[in-house]
């Protein structure tokens, strides 16, 4: 679940981010960067995701509205 939520905060930013300005192509780097990493964690993978980026800067939010409430 925490994968697959990660997965979807960085899927959210590659859907959302313009890819105007050198600025936005780089935050689009780390956010699909992001996400093959979590993808490949969550396949069993050896995979180590990154932590928070200056380059997604309302991952956390997105990630607290992705993340299933707690039981």
């Amino acid at each position: 679940a925490w994968a697959g939520a990660h997965a979807r905060a960085c899927r959210h930013f590659l859907e959302t981010l313009p890819d105007r300005s050198e600025d936005e192509r780089t935050a689009r780097f780390v956010a699909a960067s992001s996400l093959e990493a979590w993808e490949r964690l969550a396949g069993g993978g050896d995979a180590l995701p990154p932590d928070d980026s200056p380059w997604l800067p309302e991952y956390a939010e997105i990630l607290d509205r992705e993340l299933p409430p707690p039981e």
